[in-house]
């Protein structure tokens, strides 16, 4: 480690520490990308969290976010750290930087009152990081998908007639009661800890104003640096023969907008299209991501209906959750290992 160096918390991101976010190559071998906005979901974001660093005089080598999340769900009650978006100047790399910050970042959560567990995101493939996080007693429990949705451009056919509302509130009763009824079987629940609690869109039938879908945005502007395997093939080699294809479908113009926090009545799951399709095209967007647990009900509800279709499988890629108990008992943790997780938009 570099000498002299100390270590810095604060409620707030320094702009060093942005700085160095956006510079840095996020992913895995076979998936490279940056986040273009950095600047935009850390400054201006409504979710209170801790930015640790690790600096050299004024210098920051490298950093991380730790926010504290009340879970509900199954894992009612417990009270968890999230380590997030540890990144690691590039010029200070294998010094054991990054395995310091941790630590010490361990020890800081370990300072909070009542924590039960650590957890984290770790792209499969991501050496660096298993190495680091296995060194501080963190394990794999669950794992989750990343995949894409494209605009159906279709004509829907329902045997009713809906209405798109933006801006629902969070704390509206209707929607806490249609949500709760409809993700009870998670792990977790986190939707009131919002990137936007303002901003929640839904589907309601027009006729008795009965919710039955919703989802909610996160604007990340991604670039992708690489991607491998059938997806980079297609996006980077087969359709640069094909002008038409290149200018929907080539990476430079795929532009992006995650979708999280969603919920489908049982039996609307054909429907649900129509929601995403609105969203999309109100943000100027091509391609909607979704962070999803495969074994969710959500999942198998939208697969149910092809709603991801043929992109979705080029370019899906996989993380796992990795976990470090401070005092759960076997229970919990078994409820951690195999129930389905809610991946929100403030965790990714």
């Amino acid at each position: 480690m570099l000498d002299p160096f100390h270590f810095s918390v604060s409620q707030f991101p320094s702009a060093e520490y942005l700085k160095l976010l956006e510079s840095t190559t996020w992913g895995t071998s076979e998936v490279l990308y940056k986040i273009k906005n950095v600047n935009e979901i850390y400054s201006n974001s409504p979710v209170q969290a801790d930015y640790l660093t690790i600096l050299n005089k004024e210098k920051v080598l490298a950093g991380m976010v730790q926010y504290t999340k009340n879970f509900e769900g199954i894992l009612n009650g417990l009270k968890a750290s999230y380590i997030s978006s540890v990144a690691v100047d590039r010029n200070y790399q294998r010094q054991g930087i990054g395995k310091e910050l941790l630590g010490q970042s361990i020890h800081f959560g370990l300072g909070k009152k009542n924590l039960d567990f650590f957890y984290a995101y770790i792209e499969k493939g991501n050496k660096s990081s298993v190495k680091i996080f296995t060194h501080h007693g963190f394990r794999p429990i669950r794992s989750f998908s990343v995949w894409a949705y494209l605009p159906q451009k279709q004509n829907y056919i329902s045997k009713h007639t809906f209405v798109i509302e933006n801006g629902v509130h969070l704390n509206s009763a209707l929607l806490n009661e249609t949500i709760n009824s409809n993700s009870v079987f998670y792990a977790n629940r986190d939707y009131q800890e919002s990137v936007d609690p303002e901003k929640y869109f839904v589907l309601r039938r027009a006729d008795t104003g009965e919710i039955i879908a919703g989802t909610q945005i996160k604007k990340t502007v991604y670039e992708i640096v690489k991607l491998g395997g059938i997806g980079g093939f297609v996006g980077t080699q087969l359709i640069k023969h094909h002008p038409s294809l290149q200018k929907k479908f080539s990476l430079e113009h795929f532009s992006f907008l995650q979708l999280g926090n969603s919920f489908i009545k049982a039996g609307y799951e054909v429907d649900f299209p129509y929601l995403l399709d609105y969203v999309l095209k109100l943000f100027s967007k091509n391609i909607g991501i979704f962070f999803i647990d495969e074994h969710s009900e959500l999942f198998k509800q939208m697969k149910s209906v092809q709603t991801f279709g043929l992109l979705g499988k080029l370019i899906r890629s996989e993380a796992d959750i990795w976990f470090r108990n401070i005092r759960l008992d076997s229970e919990n943790i078994n409820n951690l290992k195999h129930n389905p997780w809610l991946i929100s938009l403030v965790d990714n």
